[in-house]
Parts: structure tokens; C-alpha cells; sequence
């Protein structure tokens, strides 16, 4: 079970790089995310989020045995994670606009004037929250695994679209706010 989960986690993170190109295309023809694009970058961050918890599951312990502490700690990482994606998609105040299908106007306002990626960082916490309730070395793998793709994602094709659609706008925010939180980038 633990092999089928990294075989479908592996399959599902080489699915980035046609996902991100069809991304950029639609950018480029739409001015914003395609419904097709919009399902798979969406499906692409579910299953990741399902094989890291369900890995948590299935491999818990491997690392060291699991205490109250470790599940406490986990959990409120995990926590401050999921508030994360809720003030991120609050801010939002549509749930077409995010996922990428309207893109009428730079959110800047609300958790976005301290992090220009909240949901993001809301994600990857809640994947390490799971890794470190469980002290799973596959969850903590993919966590971290999943961190670079993303971030890659981010420069490669929502960073370009947003300097283009909004400009001076969008180079003046990413001057005032960090990328991740507590990191300029």
C-alpha cells in the first residue's frame, strides 16, 4: 500500500510540468486559468494532500515512536494551516477566483498583505502537520518533496501572469509583501 502511494504521489508530481505549461498557455491566450487547467491544478493538490496524509497514516512511527506531543504539535501546525487557506480563500471572495478562472483584480488586502502565497503556505503546513503527528519519514518526504514544486509553479507561471496582467501594481506589492511569510523570495 505504502508503494502504491509513492507510485501515484511520483506519477501525480511529474503531472506539474504539463499542468504548468498548459497553465502558462492559458495565461497567455485567457488572461486567466482554463476550467480544465483549474480541475487539474486543484485535483493535483488534493491527491498530493491525500497520499502525504493517508502515508502519515499507514507509515506512522517510522521515524520515532509517536507521542502526545508529536500528535499535539502536529496537529496545531496542521491547524494554523487550514486558517491559512481559509483567510486565504475568504479574502478571495470567490471561489472562481481561487482557482484561476477570473483574474480581475490583484488581492492584496486581508492575510494577503503578509504573505503574497497564504494559501500555499496554509497547504504545505498542513502536510507538515500531518508528517509530524505521525513521525512518518514518506509523509515528511512528501511535505517537503512537494515545497519545490510549488515553488516553481509559482515563479515559472502565476508570478509572470500577475506582472504582466497587473504591472506596476503587482511589483509594488511584491516589494512590500513576502512570497512566504517570513520569506522575501
Amino acid at each position: 500500500m505504502i508503494l502504491g502511494l509513492l507510485v501515484v504521489s511520483s506519477l501525480n508530481a511529474l503531472s506539474a510540468i504539463p499542468m504548468a505549461l498548459r497553465a502558462r498557455h492559458d495565461f497567455a491566450r485567457l488572461g486567466r486559468i482554463s476550467l480544465p487547467v483549474a480541475i487539474w491544478t486543484g485535483a493535483f493538490l488534493y491527491v498530493h494532500a491525500a497520499a502525504t496524509v493517508a502515508l502519515a497514516w499507514l507509515d506512522r512511527g517510522s521515524i520515532s515512536e509517536v507521542s502526545l506531543v508529536c500528535i499535539v504539535v502536529g496537529l496545531v501546525i496542521a491547524s494554523v494551516g487550514a486558517g491559512l487557506i481559509a483567510a486565504g480563500r475568504r479574502e478571495y471572495a470567490s471561489r472562481a477566483r481561487v482557482y484561476g478562472l477570473v483574474e480581475d483584480k490583484l488581492i492584496a488586502t486581508g492575510i494577503y498583505r503578509y504573505s503574497r502565497n497564504p494559501q500555499y503556505v496554509g497547504y504545505w503546513l498542513v502536510l507538515l502537520g500531518a508528517a509530524t503527528a505521525s513521525l512518518s519519514q514518506w509523509a515528511f518526504l512528501l511535505a517537503f518533496g512537494i515545497a519545490p514544486i510549488i515553488h516553481l509553479y509559482l515563479w515559472g507561471v502565476e508570478e509572470p501572469h500577475l506582472r504582466s496582467a497587473f504591472g506596476q501594481e503587482y511589483r509594488a506589492y511584491c516589494s512590500r509583501t513576502p512570497r512566504y511569510l517570513l520569506f522575501k523570495g
